[in-house]
């Protein structure tokens, strides 16, 4: 039931990230500066940050809800191994996610030696040669405790373009070409039309912000691959022993 709710907040998180999308960026006045191997756009004003939008909250319910669902599953594998779980302080019965072996992985009540071995090949230490940190099982921990106990998980906008055509400066505006999940695509419509083959796509995608575990990467794309790690590798690996 956690994670199909995570599943449902991460629908209700693409809708509002396209509603607020909608609100906020449409049209927007814009210059563009072709060169030639590149370019660049030059917008008139500030562009607002997706993080401020009614949606922050709703990224740290998805993560929440897929982390809890794994100390849930926790606590019923030790009862389907006719142990009894603790929730006493230091000894709660938790899913253990690590990015060190520092001593036996455990979880308190005990759990079926196969299961506990399936939990430990999931361990972020266990990604090798890439850092702990990098793993998706790491992120999904971190994040988590980022949006318990340090503030909200904001995902600011990040810009990126492509254009080409003829060098010279452009006037004109950015226009909604469609909505996607993380954010809008936009095109490039100049003042007065142009032979000169000038041309600019550009999105402006909705990626978690800086500091946080995986910034820079696109919120909703992320927290589906979270949730796909949870519902379809961790959860259908242990199943088979509730």
């Amino acid at each position: 039931m956690k994670v199909n709710r995570a599943e449902q907040l991460l629908e209700e998180l693409r809708q509002l990230i396209g509603v607020y999308a909608h609100q906020h960026f449409q049209p927007i006045p814009a210059r563009l500066v072709v060169q030639p191997g590149g370019g660049y756009f030059q917008v008139d004003g500030p562009i607002p940050l997706y993080g401020h939008g009614p949606h922050a909250a709703v990224i740290g319910d998805v993560v929440h809800n897929l982390r809890s669902s794994l100390d849930h599953l926790a606590w019923q594998l030790v009862e389907a191994n006719d142990g009894t779980p603790s929730d006493k302080p230091g000894e709660q019965t938790a899913f253990p996610i690590r990015d060190v072996r520092r001593k036996e992985l455990r979880i308190h009540g005990g759990v079926d030696p196969r299961a506990l071995k399936v939990i430990d090949d999931l361990q972020p230490y266990n990604v090798l040669p890439e850092s702990p940190t990098d793993a998706d099982l790491w992120h999904l921990h971190r994040l988590d405790i980022v949006d318990k106990h340090h503030g909200l998980l904001l995902a600011p906008v990040r810009h990126e373009a492509v254009m080409w055509g003829t060098p010279g400066v452009y006037e004109g505006q950015l226009v909604v070409e469609r909505f996607v999940d993380d954010g809008a695509d936009y095109r490039f419509v100049p003042d007065r039309p142009t032979d000169t083959g000038a041309r600019a796509e550009t999105s402006l995608l909705v990626a978690l912000g800086p500091g946080l575990p995986g910034e820079r990467l696109p919120v909703v794309t992320r927290l589906r691959e979270l949730l796909a790690l949870v519902r379809d590798d961790i959860c259908t690996q242990l199943f088979s022993f509730l």
